[in-house]
């Protein structure tokens, strides 16, 4: 089905999931059909007409503004005698350029409709573990008209020096690390210089007596021309109610430049070809280090690894905290901008990236602390 079928509000029709095999393979997805059932779908198909009403707008008033736009340049070009090869390009280009601007206001009122659904879908998911979502974004629904975006620009411009993400959708609070898991690693060496950093997308919650955060971080280097992402992923850390008895320190080989951090530790060799040849280890405590990351725990890891395009994981045992990051494309969107809203994949889809980090929180939830953390 196209886009356009999907904008008229004929969205395709999904065949349900098989909740029992679902709930089988973990338990908190026992509750995930009835969650379904009762509240989100018929919540999202309420939401349905007026998000489908808000896309349609804006890809009418663009592709309006983008063909009149380009309609104006070819006719100027004709007047001034500059009709040439380059002018219907550039006269497309700049319709289309103008078709964004005139109907930037319609999109944002698009986009700020999704992000509503996006922390609707997470926010049932994350419950359905037992744990809290916050997407970190600031509310875009009064941005209803060029001039109420006129007006957040002038504010924006005397306040910031971000881009486009920051201006539409990271409110200056984004900007400060809502977990201690970005000063861990960035103290440990296992982040990348950066001269700008923003977050997304906070999961918080507890499992066994271990409490948790997962949020998503990129940070940019300024540069002369335009920002350079240096790192975009997850940054996961959990608090144990014990403490680690010494420090250790993982990277992927190839990635970690043994900055000055490792000098008090020394190299893990975990009787693995395998991950010997992936991984580079340090630790203060050889033992701990063998007990903590042993292959079933590594396993785990690297499967969390593996759902990202870019992966390169690493990270820091230390005190009372695991803290890892992973590299990757953007996680916890709950589906497209433009696919139906009843869809239980989106629904599906943030359960799975939910489990996967309960799987790497729980191998390492299981072990016995040799030392209570002091009150």
């Amino acid at each position: 089905m196209t886009i356009a079928q999907r904008l008229r509000g004929r969205p395709p029709a999904h065949g349900q999931p098989d909740w029992s095999t679902l709930a089988a393979r973990r338990a908190e997805r026992g509750r995930a059909e009835r969650v379904w059932r009762d509240f989100l779908a018929p919540e999202l198909a309420r939401r349905e007409g007026a998000h489908t009403r808000r896309l349609v707008r804006a890809v009418r008033r663009m592709t309006l503004a983008s063909l009149v736009s380009a309609m104006i340049l070819i006719l100027a070009a004709a007047m001034f005698q500059r009709l040439s090869l380059q002018t219907f390009p550039l006269a497309c280009l700049g319709g289309v350029i103008a078709g964004g601007l005139l109907s930037a206001s319609d999109w944002i009122a698009a986009f700020a409709s999704r992000r509503r659904n996006k922390e609707l879908i997470l926010g049932a998911a994350a419950a359905s573990f037992g744990f809290e979502f916050d997407s970190l974004h600031e509310d875009l629904s009064g941005l209803t008209g060029p001039l109420a975006l006129a007006r957040r620009l002038a504010r924006f411009s005397t306040r910031h020096h971000g881009g486009l993400a920051e201006l539409l959708g990271h409110s200056p609070a984004t900007s400060v690390p809502p977990t201690p898991g970005f000063a861990s690693l960035e103290t440990a060496g296992l982040l990348p210089d950066h001269d700008r950093k923003l977050f997304e997308d906070l999961i918080t919650g507890a499992r066994g007596e271990a409490r948790f955060s997962v949020v998503e971080a990129r940070l940019d280097r300024l540069g002369r021309r335009s920002p350079q992402t240096v790192f975009r992923g997850l940054i996961i850390h959990v608090r144990y109610p014990r403490r680690f008895s010494g420090r250790t320190l993982l990277a992927r080989r190839g990635w970690w430049k043994y900055r000055p951090s490792t000098r008090s530790l020394e190299p893990v060799d975990l009787n693995s070809v395998e991950l010997a040849r992936s991984f580079a280890i340090h630790a203060s405590d050889q033992v701990e280090a063998r007990t903590l990351l042993t292959p079933e725990r590594m396993a785990r890891l690297m499967a969390l690894e593996a759902r990202y395009a870019e992966g390169r994981i690493r990270g820091v045992f230390e005190d009372g905290h695991m803290t890892l990051a992973v590299e990757g494309h953007n996680r916890f969107e709950a589906g497209t901008l433009f696919g139906p809203l009843v869809d239980p994949r989106r629904f599906t889809q943030a359960l799975e990236e939910i489990e996967t980090i309960c799987d790497v929180v729980d191998a390492f939830v299981c072990r016995e602390w040799p030392h209570k953390i002091p009150a």
